[in-house]
């Protein structure tokens, strides 16, 4: 539930925590989908030989994973995204399961949106390390709101 015991939503509150595993396969994929040709996210050996365990995740994918953190659980309140920023602070490997972790830091409301920022961060489940961090601000509409 996104609201509140209240009903109503709060900063502070936390976003409901997803987890994320891409493995070798998935990057691949990224890769080849947006051409990113840089072969330490596609290429174990490569990416090892540069002084990665393995593959790396792509930053963008990363903020994808941002991205559909606030979006499952914005979607059932009919809201939509509005900014976004964010930034790297370590790698993650594939096969490395990241924890998608988020909390609203203000809510703000006039006559026909509630405008939410969220701050969201990954962090790899292994040893608790933030691999990125940004903000997100959306809106919902008062009209779908209970």
């Amino acid at each position: 539930m996104p609201a509140t015991e209240s009903g109503q939503l709060a900063a502070g509150q936390e976003l409901p925590e997803r987890t994320y595993c891409p493995d070798q396969v998935d990057l691949f994929r990224y890769s080849a989908a947006l051409w990113l040709a840089h072969r330490i996210h596609y290429d174990a050996d490569y990416a090892r030989s540069e002084g990665h365990p393995g593959p790396v995740v792509h930053g963008p994918l990363q903020g994808a994973y941002l991205i559909r953190l606030v979006e499952d659980w914005l979607a059932p309140l009919g809201g939509r995204i509005t900014e976004m920023s964010y930034r790297h602070h370590r790698t993650a490997c594939a096969g490395d399961p990241l924890v998608g972790r988020g909390r609203l830091v203000s809510v703000n409301q006039d006559a026909d949106v509630i405008r939410v920022s969220c701050e969201v961060a990954l962090f790899r489940q292994e040893d608790g390390a933030m691999t990125t961090a940004g903000r997100i601000d959306t809106e919902i509409p008062k009209r779908t709101w209970p």
